[in-house]
Parts: structure tokens; C-alpha cells; sequence
């Protein structure tokens, strides 16, 4: 006779569990783990969501763009924005990071 080797009951991601516990949708666990993540990156980001400075959806579209350097000037911009304004922002970030890229790649002397 084998013996069955018992799994856990409990959610694999975090965001499962979270679905779970806070009876969300797995989409909106996700979004919320999502956000946990980057505002403790950032704890003054917790304030601001607290205060009201600051939606999940637009933090999310923040996401990738916060670093050290920037996480100061990027929050005061986006500050009481609507999500379709900070779209616009992030938008502009992704422009003004590609045409660095590009200037900084037509620099560089071809390698004859």
C-alpha cells in the first residue's frame, strides 16, 4: 500500500492567497500584491495612498519607471493625477528613454 504524500490546502502566489483571504478576484489580489511591492520599495508611498495623493491603478503605471534616483520628482508628478495623466507621463518617460538610448547608440563610432 502507497501512501498519498498530503498537499497543502493553501494557495501557491501570493496573489492567490491574497484572493483567498481578502475574497478578491485573482486580478485584484494581483494589482494589490503588485502595488505592496513597489510602495515597500518606497515607504513614503504608503502615506500617499493612505492620504489620498495616490491611486493603486496610477502607482502600478509607475511601477517599472521608480527608481532611487527619480522616486521623489516622479510621485510629485503624478501627485492627484488621473490615471489617464500619469498614462500620458509615463509615456513621456518611455520617449525620453528611448531617444537617450538612441543618441547614446549613434555616439558610438562603428567598430571597423
Amino acid at each position: 500500500m502507497r501512501v498519498q504524500a498530503k498537499t497543502s490546502d493553501r494557495p501557491a502566489t501570493p496573489s492567490a492567497r491574497a484572493a483567498e483571504a481578502l475574497r478578491l478576484s485573482e486580478d485584484a489580489a494581483f494589482r494589490r500584491v503588485r502595488a505592496a511591492k513597489i510602495a515597500r520599495q518606497f515607504l513614503v508611498i504608503f502615506q500617499q495612498i493612505a492620504d489620498g495623493e495616490l491611486q493603486l491603478s496610477t502607482l502600478l503605471l509607475l511601477g517599472s519607471h521608480v527608481t532611487e534616483a527619480n522616486y521623489v520628482e516622479l510621485l510629485a508628478l503624478a501627485k492627484y493625477r488621473t490615471k489617464r495623466e500619469v498614462l500620458r507621463l509615463v509615456c513621456g518617460l518611455h520617449r525620453i528613454r528611448t531617444f537617450r538610448t538612441a543618441s547614446n547608440l549613434s555616439d558610438r563610432a562603428p567598430s571597423v
